[in-house]
């Protein structure tokens, strides 16, 4: 992946399909109205995968849980040693 630079960050501008409120585009994140939510909840996949997909979403919602509440509690985000660096 590559990352946006600055030229890739300039917002555009466009209406809101909803209500018509201008709001700013940005070309790698979504685009949402901050003045009625349009677009604001996040995409939810199909059930189309069956059941181990639903397993692996499960798992990967709460290993991301996990990890932000980890983010959230430490005092440092300086890189640490652990064991797998180590190994």
């Amino acid at each position: 992946m590559t990352h946006p630079n600055q030229a890739d960050t300039a917002a555009e501008m466009q209406d809101c399909p909803k209500c018509a409120a201008s709001i700013p585009t940005f070309k790698y994140y979504p685009t949402w109205c901050d003045q009625c939510s349009w677009n604001l909840k996040p995409h939810t996949p199909d059930d189309a995968g069956g059941r181990f997909a639903r397993l692996y979403t499960r798992i990967g919602a709460k290993f991301s849980r996990s990890l932000f509440e980890k983010t959230v509690r430490s005092a440092s985000l300086q890189p640490r040693w652990t064991a797998s660096k180590l190994l």
